[in-house]
């Protein structure tokens, strides 16, 4: 337990006891005050007394009140209360102009969950709040938690860059199985310069959007602007825009076809999301990048995951034999312990043979996401259904998921093909080695992005399994692709 945590709960400790002790102390003396009936000094001695024990029994209520409005329960340093107080006060005193705040949000609370449990998160946790806080207290600033793995610091404008510097450099030794470990905390920050306001007010949600700003570019740091706030505005309306497009049942699964290099025989699909807004068709980069920042990709990667099931259901019932589908889904689903269950009572609810289904996840380059993945993949290999890895390179954390998991098929991106091509020969090289690599692990591989007849042929001499792009066909409805499947041969 942390030095915070211990100095917290022996003052909540002292409290509690003297809370106890005004009561006795009350109860006793306005009971002796009602007995004392011929001493009138004595007896108003006793309601004096008494009066002085429930003053400060009230005084110990109200100061536990404030500790609980005030300070973070788990890691007993300040909350958003303290902060949002103390901002006001500095701008009483005309000395809001002289500080900054940092939204800091620690990127890998999830992998700590995840792999070393509920328990030693909260260790995690602790620990990182006491390192900013005992700092913040030693340059003048205020440190608090204000929920999850997200902290806000108050700091003078002329300690920003030795606070933004010791951010980066936390670590601390956490203890796993008898070992101690050492890990460092890398995080993310969004900063507000309050030399030009005026008032306190949104200025925890300033810090918050350029956070997300620098999540976004995908750099440690970023400093509020105006047009992020316009960002933010324009972007909260989407998203109840698309929260009304769920309910609607306005997202539809479009379906590109893959097809094998040798025969030109349809041997597979990949469902991609659509938005159906009245007579206007969205495209994915439009509204996907906002599901994910705000939450809601799941529940859509889980409903076009279903209208796949449905379809394949109704191919079969109308006589047509399926092909295998695959269905993306975000990296977000990892974490998720119900997810692969959720994806059995879906297809069995259709009674979808698990061979006419593909789960395809992301490839993000992450160490610490394989760890997680690992267990999605044995869970997915209990069943019939098939893994896909979409985005493989052949980067480490691509080639350790080759090695570690049982899949099914990779799925090259049309970047990393159009940039091969660039490169001419030794581009074309490092094509050849990929599609080696991959099939030497009996693993199908397959080119997204193929639209020119050059890469198409090509892929096809050296013996790339699939292609899926526009050489071959677009995404097409459910209706049109249904059609293909009575006809499921192209013309090169």
């Amino acid at each position: 337990m942390s030095n915070i945590s211990k100095n917290q709960k022996k003052i909540f400790n002292i409290r509690f006891i003297k809370i106890l002790f005004a009561i006795v102390l009350f109860g006793a003396l306005v009971a002796a005050a009602c007995l004392v009936n011929y001493d009138f000094v004595l007896k108003i001695s006793l309601i004096i007394l008494s009066a002085a024990a429930f003053v400060l029994c009230m005084f110990e209520i109200f100061a536990i009140i404030e500790q609980i409005i005030y300070y973070d329960s788990l890691t007993e340093i300040p909350n958003r209360n303290y902060v949002v107080k103390q901002l006001q006060k500095k701008h009483s005193q005309n000395k809001l102009y002289q500080y900054s705040v940092f939204f800091i949000n620690l990127k890998d609370c999830r992998f700590y969950n995840q792999i070393y449990g509920a328990s030693k998160t909260d260790e995690i946790l602790i620990s990182y709040a006491q390192i900013l806080f005992e700092y913040a207290e030693s340059s003048h600033g205020i440190c608090a938690r204000i929920g999850g793995d997200n902290f806000v610091v108050v700091t003078p404008n002329y300690q920003s860059k030795k606070l933004l510097d010791f951010i980066q450099g936390i670590s601390i030794e956490i203890e796993v199985e008898g070992q101690k470990i050492k890990r460092e905390l890398p995080s993310r920050v969004g900063i507000t310069n309050l030399a030009n306001y005026t008032s306190p007010h949104n200025v925890i949600l300033h810090s918050t959007l350029a956070l997300i700003a620098a999540r976004q570019k995908g750099v440690d740091y970023e400093f509020f602007s105006t047009d992020m706030l316009d960002n933010y505005t324009k972007e909260r309306n989407l998203v109840e825009e698309i929260k009304q497009a769920l309910k609607n049942d306005e997202f539809i699964p479009y379906y590109q076809p893959l097809v094998n290099s040798k025969t030109h025989v349809m041997s597979g699909a990949e469902a991609l999301a659509r938005w159906v807004k009245g007579d206007t068709l969205i495209e994915p980069e439009d509204f996907i990048p906002i599901m994910e920042r705000n939450g809601l990709i799941e529940e859509l990667d889980l409903r076009i995951f279903a209208r796949v099931c449905q379809d394949i259901c109704d191919w079969q019932d109308g006589g047509l034999l399926p092909v295998c589908v695959s269905t993306n889904f975000s990296k977000r689903h990892l974490t998720n312990p119900d997810f692969v269950k959720r994806l059995k009572d879906i297809k069995n609810h259709y009674e979808v043979p698990d061979k006419f289904l593909e789960i395809e996840i992301t490839e993000e380059s992450n160490v610490k996401d394989l760890a997680i993945a690992r267990k999605l993949a044995a869970e997915l290999k209990e069943s019939d259904m098939k893994l896909a890895i979409d985005g493989f390179d052949t980067g480490f954390a691509s080639l350790s998921m080759l090695n570690q998991f049982e899949i099914d098929e990779v799925k090259i991106n049309k970047s990393f093909l159009d940039h091969c091509f660039e490169y001419n020969d030794k581009g074309k090289q490092f094509l050849i080695d990929t599609i080696n690599i991959v099939k030497n692990q009996g693993v199908k591989i397959v080119f997204e992005g193929v639209e020119t007849k050059e890469q198409y042929e090509f892929l096809a001499k050296h013996n790339c399994d699939f292609i899926q792009g526009f050489f071959f066909a677009p995404p097409l409805t459910s209706e049109d692709f249904e059609t293909k499947l009575m006809n499921p041969k192209f013309r090169t």
